[in-house]
């Protein structure tokens, strides 16, 4: 077994012919990306039926961040496409969020910015491990990473037209995205490790 095949559970791309480009968990993810854009627009309103809209849809994209792995594994309709397009979609819907809440100034610039530069991060490993022809798999702490996130981000939008129960979901969203950073540098650092202990095996 070589260093590439070790770092971080790394593997070869499987092959995908026989899977259409706009199958199932594609779409899914496409949707999510798609629901950006309203996302953040109603987020940006003073109207507290938009912002229950805003959170309503950021829930819908958060389920489908789960919901489209598990369609591609259950009707067994993975492909090289999906692979790369769901953290994709995860991270940009993430990030746009967690930008826009820190302008409305209800998420620290500081745990934003920290945030971001782990996804660009991880996301440069992941063009890495691509450019060879492995795909690096995500681990547990960056799935759980992402519940935290979602989790938070959501009660920091509740919060916003929550009345005088403001400042318990703004603090239960605060607390849940300091878990959410906790194990996003712990899992960055995780990816990091095999490349550190074998450099010159990472990637063939």
């Amino acid at each position: 077994m070589t260093g590439a095949s070790r770092a971080d559970k790394s593997y070869r791309c499987p092959k995908s012919e026989g899977v259409p480009l706009w199958s199932l968990p594609n779409r899914l993810s496409l949707t999510r990306i798609f629901l950006i854009p309203l996302i953040l627009l109603l987020l940006c309103t003073a109207s507290k039926h938009l912002l229950f809209l805003s959170l309503i849809l950021f829930i819908v994209a958060g389920i489908t961040d789960g919901l489209d792995g598990y369609v591609a594994r259950r009707l067994k309709l993975s492909s090289t496409f999906g692979l790369y397009l769901d953290p994709l979609a995860d991270k940009l819907l993430i990030c746009s969020v967690l930008i826009t809440l820190t302008y409305l100034r209800q998420v620290p610039l500081w745990m934003t910015l920290l945030m971001v530069g782990r996804e660009l991060l991880v996301s440069s490993l992941r063009a890495f491990y691509a450019y060879g022809g492995l795909r690096m798999a995500s681990s547990s702490y960056g799935k759980a990473k992402t519940l935290f996130q979602i989790v938070g981000v959501s009660a920091t939008i509740l919060s916003l037209f929550s009345g005088y129960l403001h400042r318990y979901f703004h603090l239960f969203g605060f607390v849940s995205l300091c878990g959410a950073l906790f194990l996003s540098l712990l899992s960055a650092v995780l990816y990091l490790y095999p490349l550190s202990t074998s450099p010159t095996q990472a990637a063939p």
